[in-house]
């Protein structure tokens, strides 16, 4: 575990240089050389710019969006086409459940798919919509905010659901080697961790957030300790250090990994072969199974992840975002396996991907 964690913190990503706050606040006092560094970042700046909203709304908005069609996967023209069309809405619910939102995403964007939302998860019940001749998007950039969720445009599909799933945390953290008197630093702020008092309690776990994911592999041991604050501490640590490299949604596996002339065909085939068909609360090996008899491609499922329950409607989806889809709604992914569909968690075809390099 530890050392997947060190290589996650090493793969290639933007270089941090100054904290990405620092970005954001030259960028709200109109440097443009901030913005264009903000948008170099792409995905890993929607996060933070998101948090720092109220403070110039209609900036940070228009920046956000633009880094969401920038990072669309693959490029969706018709999905954002639908969201720059004018529409009116209208409408006050005092009680809103998912299907209330499925049915107003809809009306206002188009076809989506929502990823795994619960009511319980909404930060309001009520939503009130009043727009006139507007972008659809503003219309759903408003219903977003009110409920709490977000929405990106992946394998040709709008796709709504919190942005912590949506978007990486926010840039990845610098790895650098502790020094000898650091590492002995980081030990014994550990063992702080269960001090009498709360406020060593609390400075410790702060200093040692401050000195950097390479305290991971002192850090991660102690959460098979016996003392309960030190586990919890420890915990709270880990969490912090552990920046999301990239949201749920993306390219799949079978679309990064090195294919044989047979695997590139059978890429080809997902991609060309469309399907018309709901599934509602249907597990993905009862969707494979379908998808097999319809098409002639196998899959192959390891571990429990047939057993996953998705809904979506498709319609005239290629069999590849469909795919896509329902696999990264559910944190797997998937590999060609010569003629073969391969589907496991998404940790575990990282690590194939990785050792196939």
């Amino acid at each position: 575990m530890t050392a997947l964690i060190l290589l996650v913190f090493a793969q290639a990503a933007p270089t941090q240089g100054k904290p990405i706050e620092e970005r954001i606040e030259a960028f709200l006092k109109g440097d443009d050389a901030a913005r264009a560094e903000l948008v170099k970042l792409g995905a890993y700046a929607i996060r933070p710019l998101q948090k720092a909203r109220d403070r110039a709304p209609e900036e940070i908005e228009t920046l956000v969006y633009e880094l969401k069609v920038a990072v669309a996967h693959p490029k969706c023209a018709q999905v954002i086409a639908n969201l720059e069309s004018a529409k009116s809405c209208g409408v006050h619910i005092e009680s809103t459940d998912v299907r209330t939102i499925s049915l107003m995403v809809e009306g206002v964007a188009g076809a989506s798919f929502l990823d795994g939302i619960e009511r319980k998860a909404l930060s309001s019940d009520a939503v009130n919509l009043r727009h006139i001749r507007v972008p659809a998007r503003l219309i759903l950039d408003d219903l977003c905010r009110q409920t709490g969720l977000d929405y990106g445009f992946f394998h040709n599909t709008l796709v709504v659901g919190h942005p912590d799933r949506l978007w990486p945390s926010g840039p990845p953290m610098r790895l650098r080697e502790l020094s000898a008197a650091e590492m002995a630093r980081a030990r014994a702020l550990v063992e702080k961790l269960d001090d009498d008092a709360i406020e060593t309690r609390e400075s410790a776990t702060v200093e040692l957030i401050k000195l950097g994911p390479a305290i991971v592999p002192i850090v991660e041991p102690n959460l098979k300790r016996k003392e309960a604050e030190v586990v919890t501490r420890c915990s709270t640590v880990l969490e912090k250090l552990r920046t999301r490299l990239r949201g749920a949604f993306g390219p799949a596996g079978a679309e990064r990994q090195k294919k044989s002339p047979e695997e590139e065909k059978l890429l080809v085939k997902l991609r060309l072969m469309t399907i018309t068909r709901d599934f509602r609360e249907s597990n993905l090996a009862d969707i494979a199974e379908c998808l097999g008899e319809a098409t002639g491609i196998g899959f192959e499922f390891l571990g429990d992840a047939g057993g996953q329950v998705v809904t979506i409607r498709a319609r005239d989806k290629s069999l590849l975002d469909l795919l896509s889809l329902v696999t990264q709604s559910r944190d797997l992914d998937f590999v060609f396996r010569g003629s073969k569909v391969v589907i496991d968690t998404r940790e575990a075809i990282d690590r194939l991907l990785e050792a196939s390099k």
